[in-house]
Formats: C-alpha cells, structure tokens, sequence
C-alpha cells in the first residue's frame, strides 16, 4: 500500500525525492499512534493503518498549498 501511495505522489510532484521526504515522517508518526492506541486499549488494525497514511499523507500534502493561500488572504484584506 504504501510503495502505491509512492508511486502515486512520484507521478504527481514529477519527482522521487518530494516522496520520500513525504513518507519520511510516517516512522515518527507511529511513536505518538501505538502509544495513544495501547492507552485507548484499541488494536491498531486495518482501519487504523489506512487512516493514519491518509492523515499523514494528506497533511504533507495541503499544508503547504495553504500557506500561498493565507498570504494572499492576508495581503488582500490588509490592502483593503
């Protein structure tokens, strides 16, 4: 699953290194899941693992489109 999510962002970003710096921080992402999950009492399934990329994923990913978007937000209302 997560070789296709590689595959999927190199064909997007036109780049191999922009996927790896993305998927680096999914390592760092597990030491604060399986500890909230071992404190919950809830089993890291399936579910778990696909919401956990996802989240991880996606935060890499919109984060920065957003900063450009807030600037400008920024800029225009200050301008007005």
């Amino acid at each position: 699953m997560l070789v296709l999510i590689a595959l999927l962002m190199v064909g997007w970003f036109k780049s191999y290194i922009t996927p790896l710096v993305v998927m680096a921080a999914i390592p760092f992402s597990l030491i604060g899941i399986l500890p909230a999950h071992w404190a919950m009492g809830a089993f890291f399934t399936a579910t778990s693992m696909i919401g956990f990329v996802a989240g991880e994923i996606s935060s890499h990913l919109i984060g920065p489109m957003a900063v450009p978007v807030l600037c400008y937000m920024a800029n225009h209302d200050a301008a007005s």
